[in-house]
């Protein structure tokens, strides 16, 4: 026993206090010095007067040989083992604290439990002899190998199963996002198939790593690439020096995706040093500004590095991603050297096991379906923003500044009435339709906090009931500040929602930024509510279960960091009875032509078929297919939502419309002018009568007559009659019989007006509808479609119409037409025809101008026109 030691008499003593919400199913591991500990366990806390549960009565504290430890040793022993430790509180049994006293006291190892004992899938196992068959032929000399396998994949288990497989004994695991460690510590050291393998970190001493590395044992070391990088421009850290003099049998590189570190961190496992030579980008866009000061500071760290080539000796590299879009692009791995699992894969075999129920191991995998809206043009018109769907989020959310450039405190946005007006909109408390499209009849689209509709089952489908909790993905931190104000400023469209900071120092980075939001949702999810705002953490590499849709609210361009936010939210989720608790979930966006690029560039640029048994090559619009055959994209135009095809989503994408919905624009009310002053001349002119009446419709509209309007529209326009005569016994004016007379024919007149005035729509509709079909047909793209139709092929015009010519000229000189809306309907579709005249071999004189309805444009600036459409 020690002499004077500090500890010497301690007693470790735990205590459980389920009225502290937070603290519910943990353990207060303390320490005291008295003889009967329950008297330091009742001061702790008399004040709030807290119920408390002792569960260890005070254990002597003092080991077989004679030392004394202290109640930070058995945090330390527990945390070490992977139990989750905050302050003095552990997330563990009374058991498991009773047998990690016990190891310390005996001087033994503590062991966990195990309870994993599942075997590989059949989709693991065939990467598994792939990946080993490749490593060990002679015939590929590069010992790199890259799995494309998006999250849930099992990608940690399956690379340890690859090292049991080819007997290795030393593997270093090595990553940007430290978060992910947890995951790896986790299936090394609860699956029962890797008893004998030792998981070093970090949280090992130098001493304790050599002595670990230099025995026999099998060993797993995750190192994050920050700390590998950290250096003195002369040397490596000393802690790490044994890194670099072990030789590892597999060096793997996690979310291989994230930042740009591949770049100028290969050197490090590259015996030559020339093999790769790229350089280092930092992309900081979307990432929280911490994010970016740290990337910066290791990419100066690298450069440090790079000068003195610590080469870190390996067999064997294994790459890991789900979204590896830059090294498939740039060839880094030649095609036998990738394996794909994607979302169209996981989905098709979730399906083929079915028949398993809740047991089969795809069955908690939700399906992701994605909602995109092009909302409110004149939200986009306020902020100066022009474009077809075009919407600038990241400045629309930007926060608000001073004459000197800096934010200004409390943080508001800069446009903060547009914001309001949008936050209002997705909560359906202001419609997303214009007045005109109300007016015609137009029901809401269901919006993410609002609306409902009604399935062909006759079930009752809501966003809303399905978005309990969320993950906002804004442009910056000023951003998420304004809207932590203005949510909180707001709380009536989201009642008893707990909105969580994850964004700059109101969290920590990786694995802690994880602990504020699942503190928020609470031991049952299915009762509360959470907003998660962010502009970069938690993103990547981690899981919260209970999250179930996705905002995107920044113009996050990048392709890895788009889908990796997306399939955040596509983590299973069951309760403690197994029963699953989340089948679907949702990617919510409101820049439509860049949401659904990416979801074209993820079907087709990662499905890259080397693993497929296919007869052929599938064309893009094939995998595209594939993929939706396994979610759905709702895509809101600002007029009509409509469920995406193959076809229509990259339409969509370069156009933000489909053919369909053009189609419909043709009909658009807003093309044909019915104002009364029209109305007067088709009662004073019997020629437009005559042409209205060869202009079939199939809608049925009654016995409404032209030659009555003139009359209605008299009727409608005379004033309301004046009450007359003594109150009645409700304390309403009374009318006289002939003025109520004079009102009902007054509302009659009205009903007519109104049915003529829908068959004058619909039958000027039903002209317009031909226009697309001539456009089609006639060989004069060049020229104005008004030319084309008056003067160069005024007999096909007249085949197709069934209107003569001096029918269409009236109509048109008469203001019939809204003419530039007309040329604005006119390029859409000229833009849409482009591919499928290319398609049979016919070719635009690049010089040449494109005609539109009444006006020409040029081709450059047609193609200016289409690049802002892509930008996004």
């Amino acid at each position: 026993m020690k002499k004077n030691n500090k500890k010497e008499g301690n007693k470790i003593y735990g205590y459980t206090a389920p009225e502290l919400h937070k603290w519910n199913g943990w353990i207060k591991v303390g320490e005291s010095k008295r003889p009967n500990t329950i008297e330091r366990i009742i001061e702790q806390g008399r004040e709030a007067k807290l119920i408390k549960i002792v569960v260890i009565d005070g254990i002597f504290a003092q080991t077989i040989t004679g030392e004394w430890f202290s109640d930070r040793d058995v945090r330390n022993v527990l945390e070490r083992a992977g139990y989750r430790v905050d302050q003095e509180w552990v997330e563990a049994s009374e058991e498991i604290v009773r047998r990690a006293i016990s190891s310390l006291i005996n001087k033994e190892e503590f062991h966990r439990d195990r309870p994993y004992d599942f075997k590989p899938r059949k989709e693991q196992e065939d990467f598994i002899n792939y990946t080993s068959k490749y490593f060990l032929s002679p015939s590929h000399p590069l010992k790199k190998f890259l799995w494309n396998a998006k999250m849930r994949f099992g990608k940690t288990c399956t690379t340890y199963w690859l090292s049991e497989k080819m007997k290795f004994k030393r593997v270093l695991v090595t990553t940007f996002k430290p978060a992910v460690s947890k995951s790896w510590f986790d299936d090394l050291n609860l699956h029962n198939d890797f008893v004998d393998w030792k998981y070093i970190d970090n949280s090992y001493t130098n001493e304790e790593r050599k002595k670990i590395l230099n025995s026999d044992a099998k060993v797993v070391c995750f190192i994050s690439l920050q700390d590998l990088l950290g250096s003195t421009e002369s040397e490596v850290k000393e802690k790490n020096k044994i890194i670099h003099n072990t030789e590892w049998d597999l060096v793997v590189f996690d979310e291989y995706h994230f930042g740009a570190w591949r770049d100028k961190t290969s050197f490090l496992f590259n015996k030559d040093k020339d093999v790769e030579e790229k350089q280092f980008q930092t992309d900081d866009e979307n990432k929280d500004e911490s994010e970016i000061e740290e990337i910066n500071a290791i990419a100066k760290e690298s450069e440090n590095i790079e000068k003195q080539i610590f080469n870190i000796k390996n067999k064997y590299k294994l790459y890991l991603s789900g979204t590896p879009y830059r090294a498939i692009g740039s060839g880094e791995f030649p095609n036998e050297a990738i394996l794909d699992w994607t979302y169209e894969d996981e989905q098709r075999a979730k399906a083929l096991h079915a028949s398993e129920g809740s047991k089969s191991q795809y069955a908690d995998l939700p399906s992701i379906h994605f909602y995109t809206y092009s909302l409110l043009p004149k939200l986009k018109k306020e902020i100066g923003q022009q474009g077809n769907d075009k919407f600038l989020l990241n400045e629309f959310f930007s926060a608000n500044k001073n004459s000197k450039g800096n934010y200004i405190k409390p943080f508001s946005f800069k446009y903060h009435n547009q914001v309001l007006e949008w936050l209002k909109t997705i909560c359906l408390e202001v419609s997303p339709l214009s007045i005109e499209d109300i007016k015609k009849g137009a029901k809401d689209p269901i919006m993410p906090f609002g609306g409902s509709a009604k399935l062909k089952d006759g079930s009752i489908f809501s966003l809303q009931q399905k978005l309990l909790h969320t993950i906002w993905l804004l442009p910056n931190v000023s951003s998420c500040e304004a809207m932590y104000n203005l949510l909180k400023a707001n709380a009536s469209y989201f009642p008893r929602c707990k909105i969580v900071r994850a964004y700059g120092d109101h969290c920590g980075c990786g694995a802690d930024a994880i602990e504020p939001v699942c503190e928020a949702i609470g031991s049952d999810g299915t009762i509360t509510t959470t907003i998660t705002l962010t502009c970069g953490k938690l993103t990547t590499g981690v899981t919260i279960k209970e999250w179930s849709g996705i905002l995107m609210l920044s113009d996050c361009t990048s392709a890895e960091k788009y889908m990796q936010a997306a399939f955040r939210v596509q983590s299973p989720w069951r309760d403690k009875t197994k029963k699953i608790l989340k089948n679907e979930c949702y990617v919510i966006d409101f820049s439509p032509n860049r949401t659904l690029m990416q979801i074209k560039n993820y079907s087709v640029d990662l499905n890259s078929d080397t693993n497929k048994e296919l007869d052929h090559k599938r064309t893009s619009t094939e995998k595209i297919s594939d993929f939706l055959e396994y979610t759905t994209i709702h895509h809101f135009d600002g007029h009509y939502i409509t469920k995406l095809n193959p076809d229509n989503l990259i339409q969509t994408a370069i156009l933000g419309t489909t053919t369909s919905n053009l189609a419909k624009r043709f009909r658009d009310h807003r093309l044909i002018n019915l104002s009364n002053d029209i109305i007067h001349l088709i009662n004073a002119d019997d020629k437009i009568k005559k042409i209205l009446d060869k202009i079939d419709v199939f809608r049925k509209h009654g016995d409404y007559k032209i030659s009555d309007m003139e009359n209605d529209v008299i009727i409608i326009d005379k004033p309301d009659p004046t009450p007359t005569g003594p109150k009645g016994p409700d304390g309403n004016s009374t009318y006289t019989p002939e003025q109520l007379a004079e009102l009902k024919a007054k509302k009659e007149a009205q009903k007519r007006l109104a049915g003529a005035r829908q068959l004058m729509k619909d039958k000027i509709g039903a002209f317009l509808c031909t226009l697309p079909v001539f456009m089609y047909i006639n060989k004069f793209r060049e020229e104005k479609l008004e030319d084309v139709i008056e003067f160069i092929e005024p007999d096909l015009f007249e085949k197709v119409s069934g209107l003569s010519i001096s029918d269409f000229k009236l109509l048109k000189d008469k203001g019939f037409f809204d003419i530039t809306m007309m040329d604005d309907t006119v390029l859409l579709f000229r833009v849409l025809e482009e591919p499928s005249l290319q398609y049979l071999g016919i070719v635009r004189n690049a010089d040449r101008e494109w005609g539109l309805f009444s006006a020409t444009i040029k081709r450059e600036d047609v193609e200016e026109i289409k690049k802002e459409l892509l930008k996004d």
